[in-house]
């Protein structure tokens, strides 16, 4: 099945719908792209469990990003709705 970026210790939780509903993934570490992970440019909200967290709108980290450090029950307030395509731990 699809992996959700390695092994270690859930960080984010990814969700399909608002307000933490829906179909999601636990993330444990980078993602440099979510096709097949059936969220690809499909996520509306996000919890984060720990750390920071980068959301970018292509693979590979690349086009437009935001930055989380806390739960976000609509990404439509970071104008990352239905756009995340790849995700990164930050340091």
């Amino acid at each position: 099945g699809w992996g959700g970026g390695g092994n270690g210790p859930v960080g984010l939780v990814i969700f399909a719908d608002p307000d933490y509903r829906g179909y999601s993934l636990q993330v444990r570490g980078s993602i440099d792209s979510l096709y097949g992970s059936g969220l690809d440019d499909e996520i509306t909200s996000v919890r984060v469990i720990s750390g920071r967290w980068e959301l970018c709108n292509n693979a590979n980290f690349g086009g437009q990003c935001v930055v989380v450090d806390r739960d976000t029950p609509n990404l439509k307030t970071v104008n990352m709705n239905d756009r995340v395509s790849s995700i990164r731990r930050l340091r």
